[in-house]
């Protein structure tokens, strides 16, 4: 799309891009799928300003003006930014992560590299090194378009937990439902109604599992929700969901073939419009 603008362009022509910052300070810390504009299947590709400028260049422009955003949610910045210095505001504090790239938009001003006017000179951020934490042998993200997978999406009542009919699969929007209730490659959500998704890990040999749950809101406006995971010997536990900052908790349990491990996702506000980031990865023990 680049170089077809650039075909378009004079010496004088200004091609402005603004789209998601991929390298700022809550992907870096937290994981693309907290930052508020992450959405699959909607948003393909991330940008870091060195990534950006890269595309440009093989398209033949050249950054004048690069910048970020002052834009970031207070909640995710206190989880994501270092603490605030002594008598700064958020104002300030947000207006000193923009100017480090660290905020959630990027834009970017090119013109031909013909012209004449001078490419920006400033700093830009280091380069990102990737995480280095193992794999997990089953993961909900990952494993979401796999064939033949361990995970399961079905509704359940509220309250029971019992899987009941399994979910429908809509290649319009790329994910599972059924009703009011929906099951994302990152989420799940519960809009009204008596259902709830339904997540379950069919364990593929007896053996004892590790489960690493990760949650947040999806968004500040809407309401708290609870997370349950149910195990086959009647084991219970529930995760209240209050922030947009991630919270990570890990689990163990003991598995027979076939057995599966259920997680739903509810809220006591009706009508219920709570989309609930839920990562959840497992590994054999």
């Amino acid at each position: 799309m680049l170089a077809d603008m650039a075909r378009l362009c004079t010496p004088e022509t200004f091609v402005i891009v603004r789209t998601n910052n991929g390298d700022g300070a809550v992907n870096r810390k937290l994981g693309m799928f907290m930052d508020g504009f992450y959405y699959f299947p909607h948003y393909l590709h991330y940008f870091s300003t060195h990534s950006l400028t890269a595309v440009g260049r093989r398209a033949g422009l050249k950054p004048v003006l690069q910048r970020a955003s002052e834009d970031l949610i207070p909640e995710l910045a206190d989880a994501a930014l270092p603490p605030p210095a002594p008598g700064e505001t958020n104002g300030m504090r947000f207006k000193r992560a923009g100017a480090g790239f660290e905020t959630i938009l990027l834009e970017t001003a090119f013109v031909l590299k013909t012209s004449p006017y001078r490419e920006d000179a400033q700093s830009l951020p280091a380069i990102a090194t990737m995480p280095t934490t193992p794999a997990f042998e089953w993961d909900s993200h990952g494993d979401f378009f796999k064939q033949g997978s361990r995970w399961r999406q079905h509704r359940c009542r509220a309250g029971e937990y019992m899987p009941l009919d399994e979910m429908v699969y809509t290649t319009t929007h790329n994910y599972w439902y059924y009703g009011s209730a929906f099951i994302c490659d990152h989420n799940l959500a519960h809009y009204d109604g008596e259902f709830l998704p339904l997540l379950s890990f069919d364990a593929p040999s007896s053996g004892i599992f590790e489960f690493e749950l990760t949650w947040a809101k999806r968004h500040v406006q809407w309401p708290d929700a609870t997370i349950t995971m149910v195990l086959p010997d009647g084991g219970t536990e529930q995760f209240p969901v209050t922030s947009l900052a991630p919270v990570k908790v890990v689990r163990r349990a003991t598995l027979e073939a076939g057995q599966c491990a259920r997680f739903a996702c509810e809220s006591k506000v009706l009508p219920n419009s709570q989309r609930t980031i839920c990562l959840i990865g497992v590994r054999r023990v």
